[in-house]
């Protein structure tokens, strides 16, 4: 591999690849009670988690991600009719921090763009 602006090739042979954890996965748990025959109920939490990641051919220890793992939680009601569903959900429940991506740029400054942290919010779906 010929880097930008270097006259000799570099060789990364051996190396993982760019944003390719050795491993990840994730799960989804769902209950659904119903709710007295006014509707249904959901919870439903979702996790996932990665093994490090670099970010650049060489695997440098400054534009990597070390392992992480991410729980989302969401709870629901939707009545009989099933004409709208009414949700409250928590992404990132622990706030971990952690990267998406990094890089160097000229005189030796690193950038990276983080994940998302904590949020929450309310969400309401109406059908036809």
């Amino acid at each position: 591999m010929r880097m930008p602006g270097s006259p000799t090739p570099l060789d990364a042979a051996g190396n993982r690849l760019n944003n390719a954890p050795e491993w990840s996965g994730g799960g989804s748990a769902v209950y659904v009670h119903a709710a007295g025959g006014r509707g249904t109920v959901t919870l439903r939490g979702d996790v996932t988690w990665q093994s490090r990641v670099f970010f650049e051919p060489f695997n440098d220890d400054i534009e990597t991600q070390p392992k992480y793992g991410l729980l989302h939680l969401r709870a629901a009601f939707e009545p009989k009719s099933r004409r709208w569903e009414l949700a409250f959900f928590v992404r990132n429940t622990g706030n971990q921090e952690y990267s998406t991506s990094a890089g160097n740029v000229p005189l030796t400054a690193y950038v990276g763009r983080p994940g998302d942290p904590r949020h929450w919010g309310t969400q309401f779906t109406l059908r036809r």
